[in-house]
């Protein structure tokens, strides 16, 4: 059985996201069979990416991102280490063009840089996170973010920060395909199962106690369990289709002004045709 503590901290997690979160269907309207065995795999993969995998890859992020960046790092607290890194000035100016190009958007931003003004990184969530390995790792020209095959096989044991972002990449992907999902629960039972042989060895590799792992494969989660879990996968797409939306607008913001733009250069060159033509300065 998975720690109460562990739990206790996914409901307090979820909470807030919870609230937030006004849904044409709530939970409860078409809540999963918690009785149910796909029910319970499709929890259990969800808990093992969205709690274990992203603190995986929040420990990746203070030691490869946060703390080179910090003058003797080593010898301060990861708290203060991120309200170091992210008081810097070259930090703020690369995330104020983030936010400025919609690439981060507004419930991010109250994340890095809340009123209180104390950044806590336990609230990022992993697309947060790896879109801030993407743009702030000191050594992001030289890294990739291909999209993987999902049969694509990656080593055990990373010899290169390459290798660990790939890993990274490849639970961001499982994160999609549990949020992009139809329903709470299994459609494609080989999918799924490709997608949880990936996250179990991705968030290994990236340093999760496998005796946790052990213990998420044989939990059975509770109604209330599963509810936190769904509202949270529901609040992310929210947030994303918030963000797309936000994005197509300007674009077609962008669109419109170009189409302007254009028929006035039209009505131009044809104003400058009749001139020719007639002669008009004569």
């Amino acid at each position: 059985m998975v720690h109460h503590g562990h739990i206790l901290v996914i409901l307090l997690i979820f909470t807030d996201s919870a609230q937030a979160v006004q849904t044409s269907d709530p939970v409860g309207a078409n809540a999963p069979d918690v009785s149910s065995v796909y029910t319970q795999r499709f929890a259990r993969l969800s808990y093992l990416v969205i709690e274990l995998g992203t603190k995986v890859i929040r420990t990746f992020f203070l030691k490869d991102v946060v703390r080179p960046g910090i003058t003797n790092g080593e010898h301060i607290t990861d708290k203060d280490a991120v309200l170091r890194f992210f008081g810097k000035h070259e930090v703020i100016r690369e995330l104020e063009k983030l936010k400025k190009t919609k690439v981060i958007f507004a419930s991010q931003w109250n994340l890095l840089y809340p009123a209180s003004g104390h950044t806590d990184v336990e609230t990022f969530d992993i697309t947060l996170l790896v879109l801030l390995i993407r743009k702030l790792h000191p050594d992001k020209a030289n890294l990739k973010w291909s999209a993987l095959k999902e049969n694509a096989t990656l080593p055990s044991s990373p010899q290169t920060t390459q290798g660990f972002i790939d890993h990274i990449q490849r639970l961001k992907n499982v994160r999609n395909y549990i949020q992009h999902s139809a329903t709470f629960g299994i459609q494609d039972m080989e999918k799924f199962c490709t997608n949880w042989e990936i996250a179990c060895a991705s968030v290994l590799v990236l340093g999760a106690d496998p005796k946790e792992v052990k213990k998420i494969q044989e939990f059975n989660f509770s109604k209330q369990e599963i509810d936190t879990i769904v509202c949270e996968i529901r609040s992310s797409a929210e947030d994303n289709k918030r963000h797309f939306d936000s994005r197509f607008d300007r674009l077609e913001l962008l669109i419109f002004s170009f189409v302007r733009d254009v028929r006035f250069a039209i009505f131009f060159v044809v104003l400058i045709a009749l001139a020719i033509n007639y002669q008009w300065w004569i």
